[in-house]
């Protein structure tokens, strides 16, 4: 399964990247997200019961950052976000309490653009 999950993983990285010049970082990002997701429903094959209300929130937000987060590190840095940069991400950002939504993410974006890694792509 790990071998599988690698596999996947990296599958799904070259062929974004291909993508990126012609639908761009967004659309790039979204159609990853989406086959994963679809993926998962197949392999995973979830029962639609055991889902409530709230914990299908949950997921649907948890995708919602997933995405965000991918697409602002394909758009400042040309790569998609390394699953210890995300997680770290995810810990900083479960702590803001800010009444702005926008300003933690314009706060990651700004930090990405200056980041030593984007200014040397660039």
């Amino acid at each position: 399964m790990a071998m599988g999950s690698m596999v996947s993983v990296q599958l799904g990285l070259a062929i974004a990247v291909g993508l990126i010049g012609r639908i761009g970082v967004e659309g790039a990002a979204w159609i990853r997200l989406a086959w994963g997701g679809l993926l998962f429903l197949v392999i995973v094959r979830p029962r639609a019961a055991a889902f409530t209300r709230s914990s299908f929130a949950a997921c649907v937000l948890l995708g919602v950052v997933t995405a965000t987060i991918t697409m602002l590190f394909m758009a400042a840095l040309n790569r998609p976000v390394k699953s210890s940069e995300q997680a770290k991400i995810l810990a900083a950002m479960r702590g803001v309490r800010d009444k702005d939504l926008l300003a933690p993410w314009q706060d990651l974006f700004w930090a990405l653009l200056n980041s030593n890694e984007f200014l040397l792509n660039h």
